[in-house]
């Protein structure tokens, strides 16, 4: 849960539950690449997996949250 107080810090906070994933959790991604004009499957799938590392995924990834780390061998 995170809980912000807005406007008043000191009044009516309300509790907002959020999902976690655990540590060394895996996850796989498949995206259906086709070749196009600017960029062929090959590119696509190298920008998208550099996307993935560089900005991670979902809200507060300044904090920790969301940031995603290679398998090894991948």
């Amino acid at each position: 849960y995170i809980t912000p107080h807005q406007p008043n810090l000191l009044k009516n906070p309300i509790p907002l539950q959020f999902l976690k994933v655990l540590p060394n959790i895996s996850f796989q991604f498949k995206f259906n690449l086709k070749d196009a004009t600017l960029l062929n499957a090959k590119q696509k799938e190298t920008l998208f997996k550099k996307i993935l590392l560089t900005i991670g995924v979902g809200a507060k990834t300044n904090v920790g949250y969301g940031r995603l780390k290679p398998l090894p061998n991948s």
